[in-house]
């Protein structure tokens, strides 16, 4: 019994290194969504509950005077269940990142569809929808599958919330749990270093908000 709980115990202590780097691809792919980042709310939960579980284990074959070295190893595998959470979510952190990259490209064909109407109208559009469909046959999607639509800011909700640019875009990309990360561009490419309840990191003609 003592051996199938270990081995259950090994299986999940190693769970956070694929699943936070899986559940970060899945919903920063063209086709994913972010169900998996949402349900990975409860993991420190879950953590909680196998490290104490794992420690009254632990304190019932010491009282039964059964092999030391079974709860050693036991409370071994509480504590890399930790570390691999740790780890798992650094990982999710960076294949996250590898994703944004390559959207900061893939958005050029808007941005440049936004400044073409600008140039011609000497105005930024009210909105999106006036670009199509002299400038854009539609609005795109992000890409992103979690965090498929832009969000379009200008008159004076850009001026006053986003440095004085006449427009601005932005896609909420909320990460594991309660949290606010986003994706800005600025036209006039001022970005703070902090600000919008996080610091600011550089994509490219994009920042992306840790939140």
């Amino acid at each position: 019994m003592a051996k199938k709980y270990l081995i259950l115990a090994s299986v999940l202590a190693i769970l956070p290194l694929f699943y936070f780097p899986l559940a970060q691809w899945i919903a920063m792919s063209p086709y994913g969504n972010r169900f998996f980042l949402e349900i990975a709310f409860g993991f420190p939960l879950f953590m909680l509950a196998c490290f104490v579980t794992i420690a009254v284990f632990c304190a019932k074959l010491l009282v039964q005077n059964k092999t030391p070295g079974v709860a050693a190893l036991a409370l071994l595998i509480s504590f890399g269940m930790f570390l691999s959470f740790g780890i798992g979510v650094r990982l999710g952190q960076k294949v996250r990142m590898a994703k944004v990259a390559p959207f900061s490209t893939r958005s050029e064909l808007l941005v440049n569809a936004i400044k073409q109407f600008e140039q011609e109208h000497q105005k930024p559009p009210k909105t999106l929808s006036e670009l199509v469909p002299k400038f854009l046959p539609e609005i795109p999607s992000t890409g992103l599958g979690g965090y498929p639509n832009y969000s379009y800011h200008t008159g004076e909700e850009a001026r006053d919330q986003y440095h004085d640019n006449a427009w601005a875009l932005s896609v909420f990309t909320p990460n594991v749990g309660i949290n606010f990360d986003q994706i800005l561009y600025f036209p006039m490419q001022n970005y703070p270093e902090t600000g919008y309840s996080g610091s600011l990191e550089r994509i490219g003609d994009w920042a992306y908000v840790h939140e």
